[in-house]
């Protein structure tokens, strides 16, 4: 997991169904592109709660668009 001591006050945490929404691809897929470190892993937030920065899952989306991994 990054270093969080650099959000912007601007960023907000996703959940995995709202980077759904931005990534339109089943959980097992992402979870499989972070075991492959190709997709930004995500940052815990509680002892059993994960999130995702949005500017971090929006930067991916726009470096991966026309070639997302597979």
């Amino acid at each position: 997991m990054s270093d969080l001591t650099r959000i912007s006050p601007d960023d907000r945490f996703l959940t995995m169904r709202q980077v759904r929404e931005i990534v339109p691809k089943d959980k097992a897929t992402i979870y499989r592109w972070i075991k492959q470190k190709r997709f930004p892993k995500g940052h815990r937030i509680g002892p059993a709660s994960v999130a995702w920065l949005r500017s971090e899952i929006l930067e991916w989306a726009t470096q991966n668009i026309r070639n997302p991994p597979s």
